[in-house]
């Protein structure tokens, strides 16, 4: 293990805490309840706590701690949360996976006082717009955030359709839609909602929605339960009923196993599809016991694997399908992988923390910090990130053995993470971090100089 100089260079962007980072401190509560547009309790209505992770320089929320829902009283309580800032999450709309014998509020759902409005995916205070929502801060103890009223948009009436050949004549048993707003892109945590079946691949659903664009993933499901998934972008304007044409294609199943040293009952293997290909629909697969799992539902095509899960050091070394090696970040799902088994290698890595000052020597809470993988500076999605506390305290944790290079960044998006002026700075980057196996560093007080 070597370190040299003793500075860290502030080029700062948005990040936030490793999970894995956080697990081994002291978890939190986030209580309260959800109420309708009058004020009345909501039931069986899902609650969330998301937090902000950085893929490929840019920011986006995903889930953390338990799923909540609603008692008679409207009152949920979020648990197992790590220090830090979490969005909350409110979905008012039926799980596609909850038992068909439910009350008729299953079926029917909640309707608000305007009848030409449909209540939505609700973020507190009580916004649709994540972007308007308000991040709740976590220190170890219970946070009560009283009352969010659920949101309601103009109802529009959408018709599907399933755009598929081999679906002309099949038998359509069921139909999931997710829809997103576009401009809500840093939410990858996508809800899905039940269609209701027209016959021949064509389908029709209710949602509250403003003007603007959106994205739709669709999954449908036909006999022998073969399942076909594909997406599609459109436009709402003012009208209230829209057709969408969707192309589809048949989906896979893919039998893997986790090889680590480790535990494996807490880790989930996620399958994310290249954005090229316009998917943005991520299959996730609880690992068992025995390092055992199953995704269902994934795309022939090039994706990533990502590992979640982890609280304590280890990291996602490498993955192979059947006899395909591949790096995690870019690998090939043929169309025929009935015999193929994704193996993913789980080995044992390194950690790194500190303190951020400025120049007077105070701490500088809610600072980025990025370790970037010498020799791996245009490759932004190799970047490991975390954020500093109300401390300035850093942690890093779930690092390749190998060198790097440590920097704050601020206000940089992906694309200038790429460029000229960037790999410029990181050129002059003087503190290099070289660790091995099982490596715990600890760099204590670290000054920090302005760029």
């Amino acid at each position: 293990m070597k370190l040299t100089a003793p500075i860290l260079i502030a080029i700062s962007c948005l990040v936030a805490p490793l999970v894995g980072a956080q697990q081994q401190r002291p978890t939190g509560v986030i209580s309260g309840r959800v109420v309708d547009d009058d004020g009345r309790p909501m039931r069986d209505i899902e609650v969330q706590a998301l937090f902000t992770i950085y893929e490929a320089g840019e920011r986006r929320l995903v889930p953390h701690g338990n799923l909540a829902t609603t008692n008679d009283r409207g009152e949920f309580r979020l648990f197992w949360l790590p220090p830090g800032n979490y969005y909350i999450e409110v979905n008012p709309l039926p799980s596609p996976y909850a038992p068909r014998l439910q009350p008729a509020r299953r079926t029917l759902g909640y309707i608000p006082s305007d009848p030409d409005k449909s209540f939505v995916t609700t973020y507190f205070p009580g916004t649709a717009d994540i972007r308007e929502g308000e991040a709740v801060e976590v220190a170890g103890s219970e946070v009560d955030v009283r009352a969010i009223a659920v949101a309601a948009l103009p109802s529009r009436v959408l018709r599907v359709n399933a755009v598929n050949a081999k679906l002309t004549d099949a038998y359509i048993d069921s139909g999931l839609i997710s829809l997103r707003s576009v401009k809500d892109s840093l939410v990858i945590f996508q809800r899905e909602q039940l269609l209701q079946s027209l016959g021949k691949g064509s389908f029709e659903t209710r949602a509250g929605m403003v003007p603007g664009e959106y994205r739709a993933i669709l999954t449908v499901r036909a006999a022998g339960g073969i399942t076909y998934s594909g997406a599609a972008t459109f436009i709402i304007g003012e009208t209230d009923s829209y057709t969408i044409d969707i192309p589809v294609s048949q989906t896979k199943s893919i039998q893997g196993e986790v090889q680590t040293d480790g535990p494996t009952s807490s880790l989930f293997v996620t399958c994310v599809p290249d954005p090229l290909q316009g998917l943005t629909h991520l299959v996730t697969a609880q690992v068992r016991q025995n390092g055992k799992f199953v995704l269902d539902g994934v795309l022939p095509g090039i994706c990533g694997i990502r590992i979640d899960g982890i609280t304590d050091d280890r990291y996602l070394e490498s993955v192979r399908l059947g006899n395909q090696d591949a790096a995690p970040q870019s690998i090939e799902i043929p169309t025929d992988t009935d015999d193929a088994k994704l193996i993913v290698a789980v080995k044992v890595g390194c950690s790194i923390e500190g303190i951020f000052v400025n120049e007077s020597r105070t701490a500088q809470p809610g600072l980025p910090v990025a370790a970037i993988p010498a020799g791996k500076e245009t490759y932004p999605e190799l970047f490991r990130f975390a954020v500093t506390n109300n401390q300035g305290e850093f942690e890093l944790h779930g690092l390749a053995p190998g060198a790097y290079k440590l920097v704050a960044l601020d206000g940089m998006s992906a694309e200038m993470l790429r460029g000229e002026n960037f790999l410029q700075k990181i050129e002059s980057i003087k503190m290099p971090v070289t660790l091995s196996e099982g490596d715990h560093l600890k760099l204590g007080v670290v000054p920090m100089l302005k760029q």
